[in-house]
């Protein structure tokens, strides 16, 4: 996870790319993640 405040090219973006990275904007800055790996998730029935 990285954190950045002043990057002009992440400002007001929200979303993902692709398969790999996650990008979050918070009230302290922009968060890039790495993509949930959901595979072994099983869903309840709610």
């Amino acid at each position: 996870m990285a954190k950045n405040n002043d990057n002009i090219v992440l400002l007001g973006t929200t979303g993902n790319l692709g398969k790999q990275l996650v990008i979050k904007q918070y009230k302290k800055g922009i968060v890039v993640a790495k993509f949930p790996d959901m595979s072994g998730i099983t869903p309840s029935k709610e």
